[in-house]
């Protein structure tokens, strides 16, 4: 796994997944790009056998995500399109539900 935007590291059977790390606003926001890491990480979770726990956490003090980010939203020109981006979204946040091991987010500030 090579993640160029969230990191992704496993201490101690915890697998923590960060975000913010290498953003240059002041605010992290979900992104295409953020969204297909964030499939591949809970990917990686999932065929991990030894986790006993997943959390999720901000490199950035005082803000843990502001949402999708404008240019996404923007870039959906059709109802279809819209829809797909839903779905997509839908199955990612699904599947963190999914998983058969206790998860928590590390919340600080806007979320």
């Amino acid at each position: 796994m090579n993640f160029q935007i969230l990191t992704y590291e496993e201490k101690n059977n915890l697998i923590w997944i960060g975000f913010g790390k290498h953003e240059k606003k002041s605010m992290t926001t979900f992104t295409r790009e953020t969204l297909e890491e964030m499939k591949e990480a809970i990917k990686a979770v999932q065929a991990n056998k030894t986790a006993k726990g997943l959390v999720f956490f901000s490199h950035k003090p005082g803000v843990f995500l502001a949402g999708v980010d404008v240019t996404v939203i923007n870039s959906l020109k059709t109802e279809a399109e819209a829809l797909r981006a839903l779905d997509e979204a839908h199955a990612m946040f699904n599947a963190i539900d999914d998983l058969k091991i206790p998860t928590v987010a590390l919340v600080d500030g806007v979320c």
